[in-house]
């Protein structure tokens, strides 16, 4: 069911994420196929993250670990190195497979490798997002609660909201920060200081959403 949601999230969203490329050929194909990866690369992450946090589920932590001489966050960084290498083979293959139908041959390949670390880098924060949740949340409400950040983070970007909305708002995670689909289609300069920020940000907040579920799983263990 949550899959399904994914898909139907990710086709309302595409016509939005794409509405601000007004050119055609294949630089417009370049950046549609960095954003929608990116977009599926952060349902994967975010649903994976779920699983591997959630207490019911068989990927999720375990009350064994406590007798171990490994830490909770030791277990948490171990599961999340497991969603890393799946989020990693999926890019690749898109990858393979884009080269191998001739989509990239107008990307240069610099640009287009900063652009694939870009995706990587958003489905990291949503899949850190996804393990939090996950560690707080029964899994079905984590699942979906995944799906509602992600829509939040498209809809309602930085510094839109006032007050307290505002505040809540700065506290999702940014992967839009790091969304170079555009730059890489279309060879736009990419401003590094701002990404190299943003990619900083990004990751500190998963490892600080890392650190806050080894917590919660520690003391949801010890009750």
């Amino acid at each position: 069911m949550l899959a399904l949601a994914g898909a139907g999230l990710t086709t309302l969203l595409l016509p939005r994420l794409t509405s601000r490329a007004l050119d055609d050929g294949g630089s417009l194909f370049v950046e549609l196929l960095l954003t929608s990866a990116a977009l599926y690369l952060c349902v994967l992450a975010g649903l994976c993250g779920v699983v591997v946090a959630a207490k019911e589920s068989p990927l999720g932590p375990s009350l064994e670990l406590s007798v171990t001489p490994a830490t909770w966050l030791e277990g948490v960084a171990g599961r999340f190195a497991g969603v890393l290498a799946v989020l990693s083979l999926h890019l690749s293959l898109i990858t393979l497979v884009a080269i191998t139908v001739g989509a990239l041959e107008t990307a240069t390949p610099s640009l287009l490798a900063v652009g694939l670390c870009g995706v990587l880098s958003q489905a990291i924060v949503l899949g850190a997002t996804g393990v939090l949740l996950g560690s707080i949340l029964p899994q079905q409400l984590a699942g979906a609660g995944v799906l509602l950040v992600l829509v939040l983070t498209r809809l309602v970007p930085p510094g839109s909201l006032d007050g307290i909305p505002g505040l809540l708002a700065a506290a999702l995670p940014d992967p839009a920060a790091l969304d170079l689909g555009r730059e890489v289609g279309f060879q736009r300069p990419i401003a590094v200081h701002a990404l190299a920020l943003a990619a900083l940000g990004g990751l500190l907040q998963a490892s600080g959403y890392l650190l806050g579920a080894a917590g919660l799983q520690r003391w949801r263990a010890t009750r």
